[in-house]
């Protein structure tokens, strides 16, 4: 399966095909370190650079709980002691604040990047910085524009505020139960909750055609 399917990871800021990269938006390193220990200041808050071969995690913040959540969304990772020894382009920087209030606690303090990255809530837990103008919508409008295929020929879905982009770029954009009320409101469509295989379910309902 994975020589028929398009990645699209971190946001949108990589895209692969056939491990071919067919897109990828690093960020400017001095930039990126800087915001990593802007982080690390925050207390609390655990961190992870991630770059075009692999995530980073600091030695600081190498715990089995922070791995398990790490693993959901990374699925190569390295300890090390310091991110500048990190020899990676990075792509994102993400942020996570275990008591689910990272609005609070991490995007506040992120803001001071607004003019120079994006700063992105992507749960209420994680925080994701990456170069402006990038998005999931901007990657699905690559790949329709590589394979020659309209909006209405596509089906999206979304939960949080990193998503608002791509509801735009397909016709059959599906909000999750579970998803904030920004996205509820862009969605054209309602799927049932992550905890209860809502991508699955539409997509099931897509192959038998209810939504040609």
């Amino acid at each position: 399966w994975r020589d028929e399917l398009i990645f699209v990871a971190e946001n949108g800021t990589m895209v692969m095909e056939h491990d071919r990269e067919l897109f990828s938006s690093p960020v400017d390193r001095a930039l990126a370190l800087d915001v990593m220990r802007t982080g690390e200041q925050i207390g609390g808050v655990r961190s992870v650079l991630c770059g075009k071969k692999q995530g980073y995690l600091h030695s600081a913040d190498d715990a089995p709980e922070f791995r398990a959540e790490l693993a959901k969304y990374v699925s190569q990772s390295a300890v090390v002691e310091d991110f500048a020894t990190v020899d990676d382009l990075p792509i994102k920087m993400s942020f996570c604040d275990f008591t689910g209030h990272a609005e609070e606690t991490i995007f506040p303090v992120m803001q001071a990047y607004a003019d120079r990255l994006q700063v992105s809530l992507s749960s209420t837990e994680w925080v994701d910085l990456y170069n402006l103008g990038v998005s999931k919508g901007v990657a699905a409008r690559q790949i329709q524009a590589r394979l020659g295929i309209a909006p209405d020929e596509c089906a999206a879905f979304g939960d949080y505020e990193n998503d608002l982009e791509l509801m735009d770029a397909v016709t059959h954009s599906f909000a999750m139960e579970n998803a904030i009320p920004a996205v509820k409101e862009r969605a054209r469509h309602m799927a049932p909750s992550n905890s209860a295989d809502g991508v699955m379910a539409v997509c099931e309902r897509i192959l038998a055609g209810e939504f040609d």
